[in-house]
């Protein structure tokens, strides 16, 4: 954090009327001790006198006298954890916004006089995300101004124009009417009615370059519901909805039953290793196929028949890619990856 950042935290714990010692408070900001008396120096010339008590007892504080109240705000303990999970959460998923929730909650902590000196927080216990896929931002800062340029558009009512870069073919100069913001895979996404395409669609933040408020107003239609936008897709894609049936096999069965797919789906116990038969209405067909191929020769597709076709054809042309001749035909290994795509679709 910057000094007027390390400042002004500082500022929130005094503020519980508390006395605090100089290395307590170089501890908590991760500064030297040198720098929290610099703190206090910036504090007084900005006429928030801030005392200091001789003594072994002594440190930094600011009389009750003069305190003004930070919050008038009833934050609950499990509030404050539940924020500290969400940090945690963010910081591990190395999340654009991660520093300003740390930010925040450090003041809250502080105001709330919740978290004593030198405690662990909640999260540091029960937080980590698992490494892994993450998003490939070169300038964290740049996506952040994108994302908020967008918040700004739609809390005024402004369209947009931006160069978009869609997943095939050239940019395209396009004007849209934000309806809302949204994150998928910590990918940054805003649904939005674009004019060209006449319909609403969604543009993924990183592929848009030049945005720019328009001085052209509109309006969200009072019948469009981001919940309905978004109802029983297992992504990003939409189309229409499918009646998926699905039959699979333990173990991975038991993986399927603990989380929901979509909301409508159902889950019927076949006895024994035959696993279960999930069905359910889902939307995005690409995402679709996507799912029932990384859950490999222990799910089977039961419905609809195109959509076992495809998966089928995505599976042949998946054979045909491999290299027979490096591998040789005769090769086990070649012969086992043959027969666990086979399956898909059969």
């Amino acid at each position: 954090m910057g000094t007027v950042n390390n400042a002004l935290t500082m500022l929130a714990y005094l503020s519980t009327g508390k006395t605090y010692k100089i290395r307590e408070l170089a501890r908590e900001l991760e500064v030297s001790e040198k720098s929290v008396r610099l703190y206090r120096d910036a504090l007084d010339t900005a006429g928030i006198y801030v005392q200091e008590q001789r003594g072994r007892y002594g440190g930094y504080y600011i009389p009750r006298e003069c305190l003004s109240p930070l919050m008038g705000l009833a934050i609950s303990q499990e509030e404050i954890e539940a924020l500290e999970i969400l940090e945690g959460e963010l910081t591990d998923a190395r999340h654009m916004e991660a520093v300003n929730l740390r930010s925040l909650l450090q003041k809250i902590q502080a105001a709330q006089d919740k978290k004593r000196m030198g405690e662990e927080s909640y999260a540091h216990h029960v937080c980590h995300l698992a490494g892994g896929v993450r998003p490939n931002v070169e300038d964290g800062a740049a996506e952040r101004e994108k994302f908020l340029t967008l918040i700004k558009a739609k809390k005024k009512g402004c369209k947009v124009s931006m160069l978009y870069q869609p997943l095939s073919g050239e940019a395209e100069e396009r004007v849209v009417h934000v309806y809302n913001t949204y994150t998928f895979q910590g990918e940054m996404y805003m649904a939005a009615w674009c004019e060209l395409r006449e319909a609403v669609r969604d543009f993924k933040v990183r592929r848009a370059r030049q945005i720019r408020l328009l001085d052209e107003p509109y309006t969200i239609p009072e019948s469009f519901s981001m919940a309905e936008y978004m109802k029983n897709c297992i992504g990003v894609f939409k189309g229409k909805p499918l009646d998926v049936r699905i039959r699979v096999r333990e173990p991975l069965a038991q993986i399927i039953r603990e989380k929901i797919w979509s909301e409508n789906q159902t889950i019927s116990e076949l006895g024994g290793d035959e696993g279960i038969e999930f069905a359910a209405t889902m939307r995005g067909e690409e995402e679709i196929i996507s799912w029932i191929l990384s859950l490999g020769s222990l799910a089977e597709v039961l419905e609809p028949a195109f959509l076992r076709d495809r998966v089928r054809e995505e599976c042949r042309r998946m054979l045909e890619s491999l290299d027979d001749k490096a591998m040789g035909t005769d090769n086990p290994e070649m012969k086992k990856k043959k027969e666990t795509l086979a399956v898909h679709g059969m």
